[in-house]
């Protein structure tokens, strides 16, 4: 939609609330919602609690992958010394990783709720291809090269 409605979204749930009831509203009067959306309040209140704590958990998740990679990036700048070309691998293995996760989502069609025993390990697969590739990209972030093989 725009930005400031995930804005709203991220910043103050009762003015997205209001917001989402309209929206349900003007589909429901363009005959492409059934209920009023006074009827859908309760769960758009529930599916916008959840959806904020989500984001919260993720934003707490990447910020954890972040702090770790500079941690481990001080360690190997302290007692390992990688050279340039290993700074530069590990930068490619995160791009190559990140791109992985994100393209391997494509085509994805979503079925009995998205719990059959290939979507639950298709969204598992993506969690963990994005989440160590951004710790490797946050590696890579931070490391010093030195001059050599």
């Amino acid at each position: 939609m725009n930005l400031f409605a995930a804005l709203k979204l991220v910043f103050s749930s009762s003015s997205f609330l209001k917001d989402e009831l309209e929206h349900i509203e003007g589909k429901r009067h363009a005959g492409e919602a059934y209920q009023p959306a006074k009827d859908f309040e309760p769960e758009a209140l529930a599916r916008i609690r959840a959806k904020r704590l989500n984001l919260l958990k993720s934003f707490l998740w990447i910020a954890c992958l972040v702090v770790a990679g500079a941690l481990v990036a001080e360690m190997i700048n302290t007692y390992f010394q990688f050279s340039w070309f290993w700074v530069r691998v590990i930068r490619a293995l995160s791009i190559v990783l990140l791109a992985w996760a994100v393209w391997s989502k494509l085509g994805d069609v979503e079925t009995f709720k998205g719990q059959t025993l290939l979507e639950l390990t298709s969204k598992y697969l993506y969690k963990l291809l994005y989440s160590v590739g951004l710790f490797l990209g946050s590696v890579a972030l931070f490391l010093e090269g030195t001059s050599g093989a």
